[in-house]
């Protein structure tokens, strides 16, 4: 958590808003793919900080104890525009965003809730949420068991399920000796990693977030 606290840390002070952690439990062992919890979260924070102009986020960590089975909460909770309850449920739809409404104010693909869902199901866990109000903010809530159950997944895979069969058909493997080098900036979680995955057959992929992180 920390690492992708980091990885927002530059995003969120050019807003002027907070990104912290609140953790419950002094200790947290989780036995889940790294990458898909990963990207959930990328994608959850980068949502918050988008749809967020005061104040800031904070992830909530707690440990909870179920039928003798042990779950991790994590909450991401910001001070944001909030979600109209009329949208409550179409959020989770490919291409609908959290925004609808407000204009072109903020831009996106509206993939990101879609395949944060997509991995909280594949993991065995929940995603919802639990507090919108409109100008105050929202809170996502996710519930993961503390170990996967069943065969190993991996974000990779649940993209690549998705990929187009027509495109599967005309691209081709390029060996990894000519595969061009590509730098992509996109400030976006979820299509970075769209874009990321689809195309790793045919080039490398060094994604950076703002124009300043390319020219360096």
């Amino acid at each position: 958590t920390g690492e992708i606290i980091k990885l927002f840390e530059k995003v969120a002070a050019k807003k002027g808003l907070f990104l912290k952690i609140e953790s419950v439990s002094p200790e947290y062992i989780i036995r889940q793919d790294e990458g898909m919890i990963r990207q959930a979260l990328n994608n959850l924070i980068n949502n918050a900080i988008k749809f967020t102009q005061t104040g800031g986020i904070t992830i909530i960590l707690e440990k909870v104890i179920k039928n003798n089975d042990e779950y991790i909460v994590i909450k991401v909770k910001d001070t944001g525009i909030g979600i109209p309850s009329d949208k409550l449920n179409i959020i989770w739809d490919e291409f609908r965003q959290v925004s609808e409404g407000h204009g072109r104010s903020f831009e996106g693909t509206g993939l990101g809730l879609s395949l944060t869902k997509k991995f909280i199901d594949k993991l065995g866990g929940v995603v919802c949420i639990e507090e919108s109000i409109l100008g105050q903010g929202t809170t996502f809530k996710i519930t993961l068991p503390a170990v996967l159950k069943g065969n190993k997944i991996s974000a990779n895979s649940i993209l690549k399920e998705n990929k187009p069969k027509n495109r599967e058909r005309q691209e081709k493997i390029i060996p990894e000796s000519e595969k061009p080098e590509i730098l992509y900036v996109e400030d976006d979680a979820a299509s970075a990693l769209l874009v990321k995955t689809t195309t790793s057959d045919i080039c490398n992929i060094e994604i950076v977030q703002t124009g300043e992180d390319a020219v360096d």
